[in-house]
C-alpha cells in the first residue's frame, strides 16, 4: 500500500502557482525540495514536469543560468522517459531563457523551432500556438519584421480559435 503525504504531493504545483503569479522566492524553494526529494527517493513519475517548472520559476526568479542548466536537465528527463509532451513544454521553457540571456540570439528562435515541430507531430495545439508567440517575438526582435508578423498572427489566430486569449501573455 503507498502512503502519500498530501502536502509532499501538492508542493510541486503550489510552487509553480507561485511562480507565475510572480511569487519566485516562495515557489523555488518547494520546486527545488520537490525535485531533490524525489530524485533521492527514485520517485521518476512527474520528475520532468517538477524539473520544467522549477526551471521555469527560476527564470521568472532572475535566475537565468541555473534556470538553462535546469531546463537542460528536464530535456533530458523528458527524452529519456518518452514524455514527449513535456519534451514539447521545455523547448519552450529553453527558448525563453535563451531569448532572456540574448534577445537577438539564434538559440531562442532554435528552441522554439524545435517546439514548434513537435508541437505539430503531437497535435498540441496550445502549445503549438505558444510556440508561433515565440517565433514571432524572437524573429521582431532579430528584426525580421515579415517573419514576426507572420508567426504572432499565427499565434493570435490559433489561440482565439481555441478560446485562449489570454495565453499570449505567456506560456
Amino acid at each position: 500500500m503507498w502512503t502519500v503525504n498530501v502536502a509532499d504531493a501538492l508542493a510541486p504545483a503550489l510552487g509553480h502557482a507561485y511562480a507565475l503569479a510572480g511569487r519566485p522566492a516562495a515557489a523555488i524553494p518547494l520546486l527545488e525540495n520537490a525535485v531533490e526529494q524525489a530524485a533521492a527517493t527514485g520517485t521518476m513519475f512527474g520528475q520532468s514536469l517538477r524539473t520544467i517548472w522549477l526551471a521555469q520559476a527560476l527564470l521568472i526568479g532572475g535566475r537565468p543560468a541555473d534556470a538553462q542548466r535546469v531546463a537542460s536537465e528536464a530535456l533530458t528527463l523528458a527524452r529519456a522517459h518518452g514524455e514527449r509532451g513535456y519534451e514539447v513544454w521545455v523547448h519552450g521553457i529553453i527558448g525563453d531563457i535563451a531569448a532572456h540571456l540574448d534577445p537577438a540570439g539564434p538559440a531562442a528562435l532554435r528552441a522554439y523551432q524545435d517546439q514548434v515541430a513537435l508541437a505539430h507531430e503531437l497535435g498540441m495545439r496550445p502549445r503549438l500556438a505558444i510556440g508561433h508567440h515565440g517565433l514571432g517575438r524572437s524573429y521582431r526582435r532579430a528584426g525580421q519584421t515579415a517573419r514576426a508578423r507572420e508567426h504572432l498572427e499565427t499565434a493570435v489566430a490559433r489561440l482565439n480559435r481555441m478560446q485562449m486569449p489570454l495565453w499570449l501573455g505567456g506560456g
